[in-house]
């Protein structure tokens, strides 16, 4: 019977402990937001750096529960959320920056209004958070992260490389079929888009190039001079921006320099309109880890001895007519001189051995007269190929 009682008495206190342990529903508990999973933007994400506290920030998700109200959050980095009631509430200073509600196609746009992306106008990293169905059981999901800055905001965009050719400025971007900058011409090198504190930029910068001293210059409304530098050899460069004095780089541009261009060429205005004419023929060489094969896929792609190649496991191979020919015509000599020098030696071993018979003696003088003719005809191999393959069958390659 006491058994009974005590055990009976061992399930009512851990029910009660139980109980006595569950979060009150008036007491919000931390829970950290996740990244989101079900959510994602409509193009590209807001950006991760803003010069300006009354920048407006407007961004589309998609994934989200159909016909539903959300609410974007703002904070501070390192703030949590918690769920409390059925609703989530900071436990650091944020504001409800925007809502949206989702069409039926589960997407919405919100838009973060002047002075609302940071509330107390301070620099730092802040953070958004989206709450609304669909958030999973924190009630919230992390969707981006930013900060304002109080140095020079530039991009990759902002410096712009280019070279005068045939009467017209031909411009870099990397990802940009045709956008090509030869070893030949000088490069030049200009900034533009250059801003502090929400305005154009105006005083100091310096020009760090790669494959030659810093430079200092003055930035007028948020643009520099164009600055003139001698051809440079095949090969990857980089330039970046950075303010006076020992400061990091504050952006960079990567650029690549071919033998030869040839006709490949894109304009500033074709740039802009241009979305996406095709890959990098250097995107290759970013593949590659060892510094040494990654240079020497970039005089390859570049155009390594005036010839442009493709990099493979086994080294360079150039896509030019001739010099693939070239190659195949040395491989033939090369395999048809080694026969003819083992079939001379055959022979001459054959009539050693031939002790007087006169057949063996005959079959080894036709061996050597064979090679001899076989290898007099791959001598003048050369000469007869050129006058089959560009005379009569016109061959690329032939008589250039």
């Amino acid at each position: 019977m006491k058994q009974k009682i005590l055990s009976i008495f061992f399930v009512l206190a851990l029910c009660l402990s139980a109980e006595l342990l569950k979060p009150s529903h008036s007491q919000a508990a931390t829970h950290s937001c996740l990244n989101p999973a079900g959510f994602d933007f409509v193009g590209s994400s807001p950006a991760t750096e803003y010069d300006d506290s009354n920048a407006v920030i407007t961004f589309t998700l998609k994934g989200l529960s159909p016909n539903a109200s959300y609410t974007v959050f703002v904070a501070k980095s390192g703030c949590e959320f918690g769920v409390g009631s059925g609703s989530p509430t900071p436990n650091c200073p944020s504001v409800a920056a925007t809502s949206a509600s989702s069409n039926a196609a589960r997407e919405a746009t919100f838009t973060l209004a002047a002075g609302s992306a940071f509330p107390d106008g301070m620099a730092g990293p802040y953070s958004m958070w989206v709450v609304g169905p669909g958030t999973d059981a924190d009630g919230c999901k992390l969707i981006g992260s930013y900060t304002l800055v109080t140095h020079v905001v530039c991009t990759s965009d902002s410096i712009s490389v280019s070279q005068n050719r045939g009467g017209k400025t031909c411009v870099y971007e990397e990802g940009i079929a045709g956008s090509c900058l030869n070893a030949v011409d000088e490069i030049k090198v200009s900034a533009s888009g250059l801003r502090k504190d929400g305005s154009l930029y105006n005083g100091e910068i310096q020009i760090n190039p790669s494959w030659v001293g810093q430079l200092s210059t003055t930035v007028t409304n948020g643009s520099t001079s164009t600055f003139n530098y001698p051809a440079l050899g095949a090969g990857g460069y980089s330039v970046a921006i950075e303010e006076p004095g020992p400061k990091p780089d504050r952006c960079s541009k990567s650029f690549n320099v071919s033998v030869d261009c040839e006709e490949l060429c894109v304009t500033k205005e074709e740039l802009d309109e241009a979305e996406n004419l095709g890959p990098d023929k250097f995107s290759l060489c970013d593949q590659i880890n060892n510094p040494t094969a990654q240079q020497k896929c970039l005089q390859c792609s570049g155009g390594e001895d005036g010839t442009e190649g493709i990099w493979t496991a086994i080294g360079c191979i150039s896509k030019e007519p001739q010099e693939i020919l070239g190659r195949f015509i040395r491989l033939g000599i090369s395999m048809g001189g080694g026969i003819a020098l083992l079939m001379i030696l055959s022979a001459g071993f054959t009539m050693t051995i031939s002790q007087g018979n006169a057949q063996k003696t005959a079959q080894a003088k036709e061996m050597m007269t064979a090679a001899v003719t076989g290898l007099l005809f791959i001598i003048f191999s050369v000469t007869i190929l050129q006058f089959i393959g560009y005379s009569i069958l016109k061959i690329p390659g032939f008589g250039g």
